[in-house]
């Protein structure tokens, strides 16, 4: 992980290994997934006004 401190990049910090993600996110290698990345919609710009800037 990275955080930005007034828009700076700071160290890399491990934050651990074998973690579990209990709301539902998995992380895999993306070769493993038969997904044609170049023909995905452009994503949308989420409304600023929804944002509270976390990243």
């Amino acid at each position: 992980m990275v955080q930005f401190v007034n828009g700076a990049p700071q160290a890399p910090q491990v934050l651990g290994q074998n973690l579990s993600f209990p709301d539902g996110v998995t992380v895999v290698d993306s070769s493993q997934i038969g997904v044609n990345f170049l023909r995905l919609p452009v994503a949308v710009e989420p409304d600023p006004s929804t944002c509270n800037g976390s990243g």
